[in-house]
Order: C-alpha cells, then sequence, then structure tokens
C-alpha cells in the first residue's frame, strides 16, 4: 500500500518528534491527530516501519485500545508490516516472561483497567501478581531489565486515557519512554 502525501507528511513529522523525545531523559508524550478516516491506523504502521529502519533503539510496544478495536488495528498492522522485523501479541500469547525487540502487544483498554469493588485489585489475571508470573507488570519490568524501552501507542486517546485507573495503568505499570496518543 502506498502512502499519500499528506500521509507520508504525517509520518515524517511523528519520526522527527519521536526522535527529539527519544533522545532526552524521562517519560513524553506525542499527540498524532488526524481526522476520522484519513488512515490513522496505516500511518502509526508506517511510523513504527521507519523507527525500526532508522535505528532508534531497542523497543518494544504496546497498543492500548478501547473495546475489540485492538482486534482490528492489530490485523490492519499485520498486514501492512507482514515482511517486517515486528511481531504482534494479545496477552494471552506473549511466550516469555517479556516483550521481545520489536513486538507490538495490543491490549483492550478496558479489561485492564478493571478493578474490583470491594478490594481494589485489578479483576484482569494479566494484571494480577500471580505464581508465573505472567502479568503485564512483570512482561514490563523484565522488557526494561533486557535494555529496551517501551513504547505506548493509545489509539483513541480522547475517550479512554484522561481517567485516574488509566493514569494509573500508564504511569505505574507501565511507564513508557514515549506515549504516542493518536
Amino acid at each position: 500500500m502506498e502512502l499519500k502525501e499528506y500521509q507520508k507528511q504525517a509520518v515524517a513529522r511523528l519520526i522527527e518528534k519521536s526522535r527529539s523525545l527519544l533522545e532526552k531523559p524521562g517519560h513524553h508524550f506525542c499527540v498524532f491527530k488526524a481526522p476520522t478516516g484519513s488512515g490513522k491506523t496505516i500511518m502509526i504502521a508506517e511510523y513504527l516501519k521507519q523507527i525500526t529502519e532508522e535505528s532508534l533503539g531497542s523497543f518494544s510496544y504496546i497498543w492500548l485500545s478501547g473495546y475489540d478495536l485492538h482486534t482490528q488495528s492489530r490485523k490492519k498492522l499485520e498486514a501492512y508490516l507482514s515482511d517486517s522485523l515486528y511481531t504482534f501479541s494479545f496477552l494471552e500469547e506473549v511466550q516469555t516472561s517479556r516483550l521481545d525487540e520489536n513486538e507490538v502487544l495490543f491490549v483492550n483498554w478496558h479489561s485492564l483497567t478493571k478493578k474490583d469493588a470491594t478490594t481494589g485489585e485489578y479483576s484482569n489475571v494479566y494484571m494480577r501478581d500471580n505464581e508465573y508470573e505472567r502479568n503485564l507488570r512483570t512482561f514490563v519490568n523484565n522488557t526494561r531489565q533486557e535494555g529496551r524501552q517501551i513504547i505506548l501507542i493509545i489509539d483513541e486517546s480522547h475517550y479512554h486515557y484522561w481517567s485516574e485507573a488509566s493514569q494509573d495503568l500508564v504511569q505505574n505499570v507501565i511507564a513508557p519512554k514515549l506515549t504516542v496518543e493518536v
């Protein structure tokens, strides 16, 4: 698929901004805004392709979306990046106790942030501590221990990102190097 000129320009600006932010210490945010129907998912796929080609660092990615949008996004990225170095997973498919380099983990935003009303503990099995250490916190920590940074991509960020539960998840569990709000 060939990107349109406006899409190429948007991706180039996002790469430039990301490059600048990734060179700085700490956690940074970047907002990627485009109108409905402009091809944001494909532009983000091209962005991922170019990050790898430019060797901006060693990264693993977490793609958060609401409801079932993460499944749809995965299908689009798998098709667009089929001949790339990327691998694509849902939480239940992670084979090790970490995220691999260039692995994109697709997660349903709502399933992660749900907590038990009585205990205040996360209700999703991949958010709770368990004897097998198969939870998001362990995956993220082990990924960092291997020297990889996390880039968080939040699809439709204007719907889900600003709640207290969401902020707690991002800041205290994922703690990415870069957050791209789409």
